[in-house]
């Protein structure tokens, strides 16, 4: 009879356990990943957010009946907005909101000039790259929105208020 050579000999047993001990390991790196790392994108009252889509589009279809329009330049910290249609509001809201990155939302009011369909405002902090810039305003009782996305370019106008509303289901 011909001995054999201990376990520990023999490379499979080797190659099973480096298996099972990354297997280990990746799950204790998910775990840790999950239990530390943060969810900016969750919405803990997602239930309460998909009812608020039809209050939202009411202000998108405000505007759209309003024949809303607004012509947004950036010049360093100065923002200058040009209103036209049916509503001008003594001021506005503009929101100029990161897609991913909540902390990065910038929000300021904007007053008029003087000129009707002017308005102006300051930034707190220099603002670039794509955005969803939302501007609200009132009319009577109601409040109205425009709201697109935009690659923020300083000193390159954006123009509010061409795009089909988000949310709406498009004729084929």
């Amino acid at each position: 009879m011909k001995p054999t050579a201990p376990w520990h000999h023999h490379r499979w047993p080797w190659i099973i356990l480096l298996m099972m001990a990354s297997s280990l390991g990746g799950t204790l790196l998910m775990v840790g990943l999950s239990l530390y790392g943060g969810d900016g994108l969750v919405n803990d009252h997602y239930y309460e957010a998909g009812l608020g889509i039809n209050r939202n589009l009411e202000r998108e279809h405000l505007a759209k009946a309003l024949q809303l329009g607004a012509r947004l330049r950036i010049e360093g910290s100065q923002v200058q907005l040009t209103l036209s249609g049916q509503s001008l509001p003594p001021t506005l809201q503009l929101s100029l909101l990161s897609p991913t990155l909540p902390d990065q939302d910038t929000h300021l009011q904007l007053a008029p000039t003087g000129l009707p369909g002017h308005y102006q405002g300051k930034l707190p902090h220099a603002v670039g790259g794509r955005r969803l810039v939302e501007l609200l305003g009132e009319h009577g009782p109601a409040t109205w929105r425009l709201l697109e996305e935009h690659s923020l370019v300083p000193g390159q106008p954006i123009t509010l208020g061409q795009q089909p509303l988000a949310g709406e289901l498009r004729a084929p």
